[in-house]
């Protein structure tokens, strides 16, 4: 609601964010295909059209991969990995507190600035693009959400290592509970894409 979305907007330009709110979600979508954003904070409950339903249409009609966080009153599990599969990157539930919002947004921005570069990996045919999550493997080219990408950057970087499943959880949704179950969603994504 824009009392909710004007709070979000104090708190956050009180963090120094430069901040550009809409009320519905075509509203929403349209902004998106004309502007380039760092990060997009989108409630599950808009106006004209389900929040996953433009979360789905960020990913798979408009090819954009930028960071989203969900904003949601919704509990369950079962909703969690329903919008980290449709393309979100992080979740709050609601009732939100000023300080989870705006350490949840410098978080993802650190981690989103963090990686700005392609790499080959030594000894391999992996190639990585971090500024657009691109994987190039055998001459073929793959683009992966954010989740997925760091997820299979850790993995190829490590093959033939153990690689912790709680550190992998851990960093990428912080102090949310997410089952394992949720990861090897992403995993099997992941092998889906690289063949």
């Amino acid at each position: 609601n824009n009392i909710e979305s004007d709070e979000i907007q104090r708190v956050l330009e009180d963090n120094n964010y430069h901040i550009k709110t809409s009320d519905s979600g075509f509203e929403f979508l349209n902004l998106i295909a004309s502007n380039t954003y760092d990060l997009l904070i989108l409630d599950w409950n808009v106006p004209d059209i389900s929040g996953l339903d433009v979360l789905e249409k960020i990913r798979v009609d408009l090819h954009i991969s930028t960071p989203i966080i969900m904003l949601t009153c919704r509990q369950s599990e079962f909703d969690v990995v329903q919008a980290l599969n449709r393309g979100a990157d992080d979740y709050i539930k609601k009732p939100w507190q000023p300080f989870e919002i705006a350490s949840r947004v410098r978080a993802m921005l650190r981690r989103q600035n963090y990686y700005q570069q392609i790499t080959p990996v030594p000894n391999s045919d992996f190639i990585f693009d971090d500024k657009f999550q691109l994987i190039t493997h055998k001459k073929q080219t793959s683009r992966f959400g954010r989740k997925e990408y760091f997820i299979a950057k850790q993995l190829i970087l490590n093959i033939g290592k153990i690689v912790s499943r709680d550190l992998l959880i851990k960093e990428l949704w912080g102090p949310i509970n997410v089952s394992a179950r949720t990861l090897d969603v992403y995993i099997s994504k992941i092998r889906h894409k690289l063949n």
